[in-house]
């Protein structure tokens, strides 16, 4: 991946211990062992979200997501695209990672792979995919929380990540700016989010997106929020033509239909395409030649952005 040839930050500032920075006030009550013991409970996350809603969302279609997405080649791929964009932020020594959106924790389980030495956390805002991931990864601290009412502390993190997340904030502004505050100056983030505005579908329909974006509008709204763009590119390029005709379909042949077939009718697109050898190997294919090229068009669309040093 093409990025700024300006050397990066080579050590992190030594936190203290980042958890207690993460709970400030709390650390004197909220201890962590394999899950966060309050007040001589212990829970899977910290609950740090005011609000109690679940925005539409349920369990049924997180469970429905959750099936495919660890193998499906167009996440594989994105994680891919995150982990190799960060690792300059990554590679610091001690360095702290926040996977912002984490569900059930595909990208932490890639970064720990990649990065064991890193300091590791998760957060979302539905408590399934918290979890999922819970029972996967006990040993990472996770929150639970509404992006745009943040409580962590400004200047926390080395990296972070926010995949497929900011589609599904009405204020997505606010939650930008929430994450170039919780980053470190010098830090680095990952962001995609679903490409193309004009095939919005059934499928952004029931996965309660507020909206699908250009690649350019994704780097006006990072650099509203006061990041620098370091990279960006659309991904899924090469098999667009398919994934076009298939969206102009839905929108074509099926807005009238309800709710429940409507997801009946997504989850069995996402099926047919998840083991996609053929779709897989474009990708890789693809991965591989992007690294030069710029896509004009694409499934998703993914940006490296900084936070300004000093």
């Amino acid at each position: 991946m093409k990025q700024s040839s300006k050397s990066h930050r080579q050590k992190a500032t030594k936190p203290v211990d980042p958890l207690q920075r993460l709970l400030g006030r709390r650390a004197t009550t909220v201890r962590y062992q394999s899950g966060f013991l309050v007040r001589g409970r212990l829970h899977p996350f910290l609950d740090l979200a005011k609000d109690q809603g679940d925005a539409g969302w349920s369990n049924d279609i997180a469970n429905d997501l959750e099936e495919h997405s660890q193998h499906h080649f167009i996440d594989v791929y994105n994680r891919r695209l995150a982990v190799e964009g960060l690792r300059p932020a990554l590679s610091i020594e001690g360095a702290a990672f926040l996977d912002a959106g984490c569900s059930s924790g595909y990208l932490l389980a890639d970064v720990q792979a990649a990065f064991p030495e890193a300091s590791l956390f998760g957060a979302d805002f539905f408590p399934a995919g918290l979890a999922h991931c819970h029972r996967a990864h006990p040993e990472i601290p996770l929150f639970r929380m509404d992006l745009t009412a943040c409580p962590f502390p400004d200047n926390s993190f080395d990296a972070l990540s926010c995949l497929n997340v900011l589609e599904h904030i009405q204020d997505d502004l606010a939650a930008a700016r929430t994450l170039f505050r919780i980053l470190k100056p010098g830090g680095l983030a990952a962001i995609t989010v679903p490409a193309a505005p004009h095939l919005y579908d059934l499928f952004d329909e029931i996965h309660f997106h507020e909206r699908r974006y250009s690649l350019l509008q994704t780097q006006d709204l990072l650099r509203a929020a006061g990041f620098k763009i370091r990279f960006a590119n659309y991904f899924g390029s090469l098999i667009y033509p398919a994934f076009y005709a298939v969206k102009r379909r839905n929108q074509n042949r099926y807005g009238a239909l309800s709710f429940e077939q409507k997801r009946d009718l997504a989850m069995s697109q996402i099926q047919k395409t998840s083991q996609s050898r053929i779709m897989n190997a474009v990708c890789r294919f693809e991965e591989a030649i992007g690294k030069r090229l710029t896509y004009p068009f694409g499934i998703r669309a993914c940006v490296i952005a900084e936070k300004p040093p000093g």
